[in-house]
């Protein structure tokens, strides 16, 4: 399945996804780039930034822009079980989405819960 990457276009994300793509994670499975937000057009262009950075490397990728104001971790470990993902790329600090999943209850519910590896810069 795909690598699918939680991106939020923060720096630990951005360094997540770079580090990944020199680390040829993806290899010819691709990328799936999520992003998670509260307006669908916003949580769009935010992936289309990773969109942008993995074509430079030659790495196919799929969309997923999800507006909602569900709490992000269940959101991931959900795509992550039906997109069939092989691992989880993500960084550990951002804005709204990633910083509610790496910090307070969320936590435990993610390490817990992901049924696929984790990826996660810092």
């Amino acid at each position: 399945g795909p690598v699918l990457v939680a991106y939020d276009g923060s720096a630990p994300a951005a360094k997540a996804l770079q580090i990944a793509a020199l680390m040829g994670i993806f290899g010819s499975s691709g990328a799936r780039i999520l992003s998670i937000g509260r307006e669908q057009s916003a949580a769009l262009s935010v992936a289309e930034r990773a969109r942008s950075f993995l074509a430079l490397h030659d790495i196919d990728t799929d969309l997923e822009a999800v507006a909602t104001m569900e709490n992000p971790a269940d959101v991931l470990l959900r795509r992550a079980s039906e997109t069939g993902a092989r691992l989880l790329v993500m960084g550990a600090f951002g804005h709204r989405g990633v910083r509610e999943i790496l910090f307070g209850s969320t936590t435990r519910h993610l390490f817990d819960s992901a049924p696929v590896p984790l990826f996660i810069y810092h």
